[in-house]
């Protein structure tokens, strides 16, 4: 029986996106959110990994108190219990004040045999959860994983094969472990309907929300106090103009297509 844990967070949908010039963070209010993508990669493959070796699947966001609606979307996708994790001592924390927040709620959870995230976040793109809630557990961890081979629970193992830039790599570790992975690993499974229909006594069963002082964590390692990385500028990157140009297919179009190829410095 395997106890899995997957790591999600609440992003905005959206490309139109603004910063606080003074914290560096994005400005959440009146911008619609969804899980984000990867994330429901990690739900589906902790998902088949319970069918395939039985056991109970947990998830846990670090999120404003909006993910609720995340959450119960995890739930309708399967998974066993959801924990909210949010208290306005977490705003504005950077991925290693998310992360050690993060690690502290894991380890309120107790006992478990695998930790999976999302290799990175539409938000912010750093890669940096997995690899850290790692470390602050003291176990293994490995980014961007590819497949899961399989489980050995006697011998308490786990084989993995992940994508690197001049082939593959194969892995074996003991568990637990932290893994993270991206959207070719597999097809996120629909929500079952009529679990999305969470009642309060319903949400209340599966979602359970924690605070600072429910996890135990060091209030000056949290949130913006806790967090050492500052964004000193932000802006946004200018969309090169675009010409379309149609031509008959020659040698002399070839040679224009190049010429205009080295204009752009693409080659």
């Amino acid at each position: 029986m395997l106890k899995i844990i997957v790591g999600i967070k609440w992003v905005p949908d959206t490309a139109d996106v603004k910063f606080d010039p003074v914290k560096g963070t994005i400005i959440r209010e009146g911008v619609e959110s969804i899980i984000n993508p990867p994330d429901l990669n990690a739900i589906e493959l902790a998902l088949a990994l319970k069918e395939k070796y039985g056991g109970e699947v947990y998830v846990i966001s670090m999120s404003p108190p909006s993910a609720i609606k995340g959450l119960k979307m995890a739930v309708a996708m399967g998974v066993d219990k959801a924990f909210l994790v949010s208290d306005r001592k977490f705003a504005a924390a950077d991925t290693l004040a998310t992360s050690y927040t993060l690690s502290c709620a894991i380890k309120k959870i107790g006992s478990y045999d695998l930790v999976i995230f999302g290799e990175e976040t539409i938000d912010s793109a750093t890669g940096h959860i997995g690899p850290e809630v790692g470390e602050m557990l003291g176990i293994p961890h490995l980014s961007y994983v590819t497949e899961v081979q399989e489980v050995d629970l006697q011998q308490r193992t786990i084989k993995m094969v992940r994508e690197v830039e001049d082939g593959v790599e194969f892995f074996q570790a003991n568990l637990p472990v932290v893994i993270s992975v991206g959207v070719g690993i597999n097809t996120p499974r629909y929500p079952i309907p009529l679990r999305r229909l969470l009642t309060e006594l319903e949400t209340n069963k599966y979602i359970e929300t924690w605070a600072l002082n429910d996890i135990g964590a060091d209030p000056e390692k949290v949130g913006f106090k806790g967090s050492p990385t500052r964004v000193v500028k932000v802006i946004a990157a200018p969309m090169p103009a675009r010409r379309l140009e149609i031509r008959e297919a020659s040698g002399e179009t070839v040679k224009l297509f190049i010429k205009r190829l080295k204009e752009a410095e693409i080659i």
